[in-house]
């Protein structure tokens, strides 16, 4: 093949098809988003990462993943634009819902299990966003800056997992910029998933992200989508001609190309379309019991309960490009008139208890939330419905944390963005068909300013500084004694686990825990066992306990049984401040229960550098929890101290920028200014900016999804991005007349103003 016909095949042809090739893309990962001349196809809407998250089960998952790759088979899609791994650094980031929480072993299994169900069937999945896209704010222009140890130990760890355990076959780069360089030209991210990881997939762009394509061929990223409206190919030819690009290279990216075409095909086809009743399934295994004061739940299914709230909206997934038509299209006032259990809309005092439905703004692609809380409507109405004398159960549909505060309710049931069988499977929640097994995949705070990574989030001058490092979600939490509304892993049923137990046994070098519990409740319920590690001698900055293992079983009224949980050794590894990885010798505590705040149960290992020193030692009866923090905290980062500030073993104020550099190890570069086709669109000098603007928002309000998000979203991007994504309409000729004519320099910061509210365009 020549050359230049080579080059040609290193994009995408338009949005969704690779050149040269049957390949059809579609957006995911809660079902599928295809474009058809007639709209949107319409498919199963299954519940959302962060729902999936908190059922705390990988064979659920994987159940979805086939369900998922069936439907991109009836569609005649060949690769699925899903999973999302990043984590929920924040709960205010817009698409947390697409991600499986704050723990990147949770983040990790849950993903290797989407992957191994979608690819089972010969449909390609496509890991993302690779990497440290934690949130929405200027996506396309902020620079994510954070230590060694975060990297490595956070956010990269649910794509090593997912890359190691069930080998994507195609993995997406991010927006967001990482030292200097957009994601997808990030040579030293590439290299750690090509040579460190062993990934021998295809790296394909998010859509629009391209800043330099020769950059990004040389760093290891194959495909450019979309295609058809940029310069790209242009430039890879001419960087060629001019001995600055290898054909070695263009020839690598065609093999990893050729290598998806191949994988993610021969699938045998299916009619099927609809899932709906795995839909239901596996919503009501994510839901989450909060509270439960006096037993309210569950009702009896004669009982008449008062319906108020959002009753009339289908709140079942968050917005953005993941936006799934769904099959089944269902309220929770259409789903009560569709079965046999009594309500009420009006006359109250005929009912004893309120299912009220909280109305939050929906999460959402391109844009983070403003606020944790409810609205002011929703709790003058709950405070309204407790003064009538009703007990309250408030079902909170979301795809993030939220903060309750002091709100009046008796139960607090959260659904999640369940999918299209939510109502379905809620009511077997309500009335106690099934008992809630779901548990929480992030902590739930009192307040937003419980959380560290707060006063950081989102990014200031296009510049997203991770100074809270490590302490993220419950490893800041628990590492400091914080309190919390309810913790990571948490989550009540309708029956009682008793924790009596446990044992270590040490093989071939792993870990093994045997955990016994018992339900010693009256009905059949759920629990996840949870285990965690503390190693409070170590010498170098590290959380007090981190998840590394966990198991769902299903036990009858009082049955006992005993929990297997294995711990491989190279779980217990951590990272230096220069990124090698270690296991420090030493004394490792094994603290096993039902959540992140609650392990009443320690074992002890001590490890060596050496398999054959390892050994299993007694627990000392006056051993508890506290006493480890305490010894942790006295012992954190003791060999680095000279290179940790005193701020990160105390964490009781924000962090410095001189602090957060000394953490580093260098100097915070400056942020950088995004000049000609990188500014954004609304860097555009008048008069041109109006006619842009106009043109802008007239491709923006014919794209699928909400109008006010793909507004904002259409605003915030770079020219080039916008270039890429307009088919056509903005040439690479027209958009090089606009940076000529009306962009004299680089687009320069602005400090932001904190407002009040989000402004609507």
């Amino acid at each position: 093949m020549r050359r230049n016909k080579k080059i040609r095949y290193l994009e995408g042809d338009g949005y969704w098809l690779l050149k040269g090739s049957r390949l059809r893309l579609s957006d995911g990962p809660h079902g599928i988003r295809k474009e058809t001349p007639e709209g949107t196809l319409q498919a199963t809407c299954f519940p959302t990462a962060s729902a999936l998250a908190c059922s705390w089960d990988e064979k659920l998952v994987e159940l979805v993943g086939e369900s998922l790759a069936t439907e991109c088979i009836a569609s005649d899609v060949d690769v699925l634009l899903g999973p999302g791994v990043n984590l929920q650094r924040h709960p205010a980031c817009g698409r947390n819902f697409e991600y499986f929480g704050e723990d990147p072993l949770l983040s990790g299994k849950m993903a290797a299990a989407y992957i191994r169900g979608v690819q089972s069937k010969n449909v390609a999945a496509t890991l993302k966003h690779f990497a440290l896209n934690s949130q929405e704010t200027d996506r396309f222009l902020s620079e994510s800056v954070v230590d060694e140890r975060a990297l490595r130990e956070l956010y990269l760890v649910p794509f090593e997992i997912a890359v190691r355990e069930s080998s994507p076959w195609a993995v997406m780069t991010a927006y967001n910029r990482f030292e200097g360089r957009n994601a997808g030209e990030n040579k030293r991210l590439l290299d750690i998933l090509r040579y460190e990881w062993k990934y021998d997939g295809c790296v394909v762009s998010d859509w629009g992200s391209v800043e330099n394509r020769v950059l990004g061929l040389e760093a290891g990223m194959d495909l450019e989508m979309p295609g058809g409206s940029s310069p790209s190919t242009g430039e890879l030819r001419k960087a060629y001609k001019q001995g600055r690009l290898d054909e070695e290279l263009i020839d690598r990216a065609l093999a990893n190309i050729k290598k998806l075409e191949d994988r993610a095909g021969g699938a045998k086809r299916s009619s099927r379309l609809g899932h709906y009743r795995v839909a239901v399934d596996v919503a009501r295994e994510c839901m989450v019991l909060l509270k439960n004061d006096d037993d309210l739940l569950p009702l009896s299914p004669t009982e008449s309960v008062l319906l108020a709230g959002a009753i009339d909206e289908a709140q079942i997934q968050g917005l953005g490009s993941s936006k799934v038509e769904p099959l089944v299209t269902n309220t929770p006032l259409r789903q009560w008139r569709d079965s046999q259990y009594p309500y009420l809309l009006e006359k109250p005092d005929h009912a004893s208890v309120c299912l009220y439905f909280a109305s939050l703004p929906p999460d959402a692609e391109g844009y983070d939330r403003l606020s944790l809380e409810l609205s002011l409507e929703d709790k003058v109405a709950i405070d309204c419905l407790k003064n009538a004398g009703h007990a309250i159960a408030l079902i909170v549909q979301t795809g993030a944390p939220i903060a309750l505060g002091d709100v009046r309710a008796d139960a607090v049931l959260l659904m999640n963005y369940a999918g299209e069988g939510a109502y379905e499977a809620l009511q077997s929640i309500i009335y106690g068909t099934h008992s809630p097994s779901g548990r929480l995949c992030a902590t739930w705070t009192e307040r937003r300013t419980d959380i560290a990574s707060d006063p950081y989030f989102p990014s200031q001058d296009l510049q997203a500084q991770y100074r809270e490092s490590i302490y993220v979600g419950y490893r800041y939490h628990a590492t400091f004694g914080k309190s919390v509304a309810f913790p990571f892993g948490y989550g009540l049923t309708y029956g009682e686990f008793r924790y009596e137990k446990i044992d270590a046994e040490l093989v071939s070098g792993n870990v093994f825990l045997t955990v016994r519990v018992t339900n010693t409740g009256q009905r059949k319920a759920k629990e996840v066992v949870q285990a965690y590690v503390s190693f409070p001698d170590s010498s170098l900055l590290r959380p007090f306990y981190e998840l590394k293992a966990w198991a769902k079983v299903e036990l009858e009224a009082q049955e006992s049984c005993d929990v297997e949980l294995k711990i491989p050794r190279d779980r217990l590894k951590t990272y230096t401040a220069q990124g090698e990885k270690i296991i420090e010798s030493g004394v490792y505590h094994f603290l096993s229960g039902p959540n992140a705040r609650d392990l009443p149960l320690i074992a002890s290992v001590e490890l060596s550098d050496r398999r054959d020193g390892d050994r299993v030692i007694d627990v000392p009866e006056d051993l508890t929890v506290e006493r480890l923090r305490e010894r942790h905290l006295l012992f954190a980062g003791l060999a680095e101290s000279e290179n940790i500030p005193d701020i990160y073993k105390t964490m009781d104020r924000p962090v410095t920028q001189e602090e957060f550099e000394q953490l580093l190890g260098r100097k915070v570069p400056k942020p950088i200014a995004p000049q000609g086709v990188h500014a954004p669109l609304y860097a555009i000098r008048r008069p041109l900016r109006s006619l842009f603007l106009k043109i802008a928002l007239k491709r923006a309000d014919s794209m699928p999804g909400d109008r006010d998000m793909n507004r904002h979203a259409v605003l915030s991007m770079p020219l080039r991005a916008l270039a890429r994504l307009s088919d056509g309409i903005l040439s690479p000729g027209l958009l090089k007349l606009i940076v000529f004519l009306s962009l004299r320099g680089p687009y320069r910061v602005k400090k932001k103003r904190k407002s009040k509210g989000r402004k609507r365009v």
